[in-house]
C-alpha cells in the first residue's frame, strides 16, 4: 500500500438510533477497533440527518474517524429510490472518493468508480426462516443483497454457521468471505449500590432468570414464557423472569402472553427497552441468562453474560453451539419441557452453575477483535 492514508468509507446508518440493535453493536464494534488497531487508516461514515434533528448522536469517535452526513434528504427517501432501482452512488454520498467502501448492514450502495467494497451479511434468516422476517425486511434483503455480493471483493460475516449459508444460497467459495465472530466487550460491571439503584428503576428487587432481546418471533419467548409458567411455584417465588428489550416486528402474541400471565399473577417483571446502565445492571446480578432463539446469526448476548459470570441456557441450534461450545446448557427450541428442567437443573445446583461460569471465562478466550480487524484489514489491501 502507498505511504498515503488509506481511506475507508463506510455506511454509518445503523448508529443513528440510539436504541442500538446487534447490527449497530457490532458496527459500532468494527469501526472502534479498526480505527485504534490500524492509526494509518481514515474512515469516513456517512447517514442521513435530515435538517440536522438528529441530537446527541452516540458514534464511534478516533482522531481518524470523521462524519460526512446528508442533510437534504431524509433515510426514507434514499431507500425509496433504491427500491425504484434508482439508488444513489455512494460517492454522492459521502461527498469524495474512498480506498474502499464497507457496508455493515447487509446492503450497499454502487460505486461511480468500481470502488471495491465487503457487505457485512450477520445471517440468512431471511431465506432459511422467511417467515420471522417482516414483508418489508425479506423484500429488501432478497432483492439487494445478491447486487450487494455481486459488487463485493469479499463478504463479511459473523460465523461459520452464516458462512455455510452464504455459499449454499450464494455460490461463495470459502476464499469470497471473511469470518468475524463477534466478542464480548469487557463487561461494565457497575457498582451494588449503582446495580441496585439500576435495578430500582425496573421494579426488579430479587433475584431473577433473564431473557434480553427484541420482543420478535424468532427469539421464541413463547417457549420460555411456557417453560417458566411450568416451574413449581416455590421456583417462582425466588426467581422472577426479566423480559428486557424493545418491541419488535409480529410481537402480538408475544405481548398478549406476557398480559395474561403477569395479570394471573406469574412472577414476570418486563422491563422494556434498557439503557447500557440498566443492561449492566442485569446481567451483574442475573442468575441465569437465557437465549432461547429459532435461529441467530450469532448471539452476542450469550458471551455478554459470560463476561459477567452469568451461567447459560440457549437453545440447540448449530450456531450456539459454535458460540458457545461446552459453556452452556441446551434445550430442544420446540420444548418448553426440556428447557423447563434445565431451569429447575441449574437453579437448583451451585456446582452446575460454577462449572458453566469457569466454562464461560475459558470460552471468552476465544474470540478477539483484534483477530477480526487483522483479517478485514488484509483482505482491504489485498483489494487495491
Amino acid at each position: 500500500m502507498s505511504s498515503r492514508k488509506l481511506r475507508i468509507a463506510f455506511d454509518a446508518s445503523c448508529l443513528v438510533d440510539n436504541h442500538k440493535s446487534g447490527v449497530a453493536r457490532y458496527t459500532e464494534a468494527l469501526i472502534t477497533n479498526l480505527a485504534k488497531d490500524y492509526g494509518e487508516v481514515e474512515l469516513v461514515g456517512h447517514y442521513c440527518n435530515f435538517l440536522g434533528r438528529c441530537k446527541n448522536l452516540e458514534l464511534p469517535q478516533a482522531p481518524n474517524i470523521s462524519y460526512r452526513p446528508t442533510r437534504l434528504l431524509p433515510a426514507k427517501v434514499l431507500n425509496l429510490l433504491r427500491r425504484l432501482r434508482l439508488p444513489i452512488p455512494f460517492e454522492l454520498l459521502i461527498k469524495g472518493r474512498a480506498d474502499f467502501h464497507l457496508f455493515p448492514a447487509f446492503i450497499g450502495w454502487p460505486s461511480l468508480f468500481k470502488t471495491p467494497s465487503a457487505p457485512v451479511i450477520y445471517d440468512l434468516t431471511y431465506l432459511d426462516f422467511p417467515e420471522v422476517v417482516s414483508k418489508r425486511a425479506r423484500h429488501d434483503l432478497v432483492t439487494f443483497v445478491p447486487k450487494a455480493i455481486k459488487r463485493a471483493k469479499f463478504v463479511i460475516t459473523i460465523s461459520e454457521v452464516s458462512a455455510l449459508s452464504l455459499r449454499k444460497h450464494y455460490g461463495l467459495t470459502e476464499q469470497d468471505i471473511v469470518v468475524t465472530h463477534i466478542p464480548s466487550e469487557l463487561a461494565k460491571r457497575p457498582s451494588e449500590a449503582v446495580a441496585k439503584s439500576e435495578l430500582e428503576k425496573l421494579n426488579i428487587s430479587q433475584p431473577f432468570i433473564l431473557f434480553l432481546g427484541n420482543l420478535e418471533p424468532r427469539k421464541n419467548l413463547l417457549t420460555l414464557l411456557a417453560a417458566y409458567k411450568s416451574l413449581e411455584p416455590g421456583l417462582q417465588e425466588r426467581f422472577a423472569l426479566v423480559v428486557a428489550g424493545g418491541k419488535g416486528w409480529h410481537d402480538d402474541a408475544i405481548l398478549s402472553e406476557l398480559d395474561s400471565l403477569q395479570k394471573a399473577g406469574t412472577n414476570i417483571i418486563q422491563t422494556g427497552y434498557v439503557t447500557d446502565g440498566q443492561r449492566a445492571a442485569l446481567f451483574e446480578t442475573a442468575s441465569i441468562f437465557v437465549l432461547p432463539s429459532l435461529y441467530e446469526g450469532f448471539g452476542m448476548t450469550l458471551l455478554e453474560a459470560m463476561s459477567y459470570d452469568v451461567p447459560v441456557i440457549a437453545s440447540d441450534i448449530a450456531i450456539f453451539r459454535e458460540v458457545c461450545g461446552d459453556a452452556a446448557l441446551y434445550f430442544d427450541s420446540a420444548s418448553p419441557h426440556q428447557l423447563a428442567q434445565q431451569l429447575k437443573n441449574l437453579l437448583s445446583d451451585a456446582r452446575l452453575q460454577a462449572k458453566l461460569i469457569a466454562g464461560g471465562k475459558t470460552n471468552l478466550k476465544r474470540f478477539s477483535w483484534q483477530q477480526n480487524t487483522n483479517k478485514i484489514y488484509k483482505r482491504i489491501g489485498a483489494s487495491k
